[in-house]
């Protein structure tokens, strides 16, 4: 089975409104077979922070909810946990 693409692991990831994914895959970006083409277009677009494409890329889009919150970005680690910006 092949590896999900970064657009399928978007739609998978329930970050993007449905309209915003169907702009995605109308892009030739869409199709590449380097993910970084689509995520470029994702970042320069501000949809998803580096952070959260980073882990979308992945397969972690499930790690970006705790709760009722939505993971941003981590700010720091430490020997006792990590703190991140939601």
């Amino acid at each position: 089975m092949p590896e999900p693409s970064l657009l399928d692991r978007l739609k998978e990831s329930g970050l993007l409104p449905p309209e915003q994914l169907a702009g995605l895959a109308r892009l030739p970006e869409a199709n590449s077979p380097d993910a970084r083409a689509l995520a470029k277009v994702v970042l320069q677009r501000g949809l998803l922070t580096r952070f959260q494409v980073s882990m979308v890329a992945a397969g972690k889009a499930g790690d970006l909810r705790v709760g009722p919150y939505v993971l941003l970005d981590r700010l720091g680690e430490g020997g006792m946990g990590q703190v991140f910006k939601a």
